[in-house]
């Protein structure tokens, strides 16, 4: 990220302009895990049906109910960005069962909780959106 870039605290989903192509789940997954798989991403594409399909990612909300259920102190927050640190996680999935948005998926690869950490302000999926569904 350049030094003059503001930093994201969120992102923003334009579901409209989404095709489905997944680049933002394969992006997020290579950030994270240097692998081309769309099980270790932070980011979801949703397919409601054959035509409409919605990304899904952390709202980075005000008052986080997946941090007030983690009784291991694995999710924190600093700043507006809510943080899961995956050494302290214990896979318990309390988070998931918390978070309103469905927005936290459990990696069975991992047996720990994935969510979005906004890649410290530079969301890798956003630039990989070619056609600006995320923001």
């Amino acid at each position: 990220m350049s030094s003059g870039a503001k930093r994201k605290t969120r992102i923003m989903v334009d579901k409209e302009k989404c095709t489905g192509c997944k680049a933002c789940m394969l992006a997020c997954a290579v950030k994270h895990t240097g692998k081309y798989s769309l099980s270790m991403a932070r980011i979801w594409v949703n397919e409601i049906d054959e035509l409409e399909v919605v990304p899904n990612v952390c709202r980075h909300c005000i008052s986080p109910a997946c941090l007030k259920a983690c009784n291991a102190g694995a999710i924190r927050k600093e700043g507006e960005v809510v943080i899961l640190d995956m050494k302290k996680c214990t896979g318990c999935r309390a988070c998931i069962d918390a978070c309103p948005f469905g927005a936290i998926k459990y990696s069975n690869r991992l047996k720990k909780a994935l969510k979005c950490d906004l890649c410290d302000g530079d969301p890798a999926c956003i630039k990989a959106c070619i056609t600006n569904a995320l923001y």
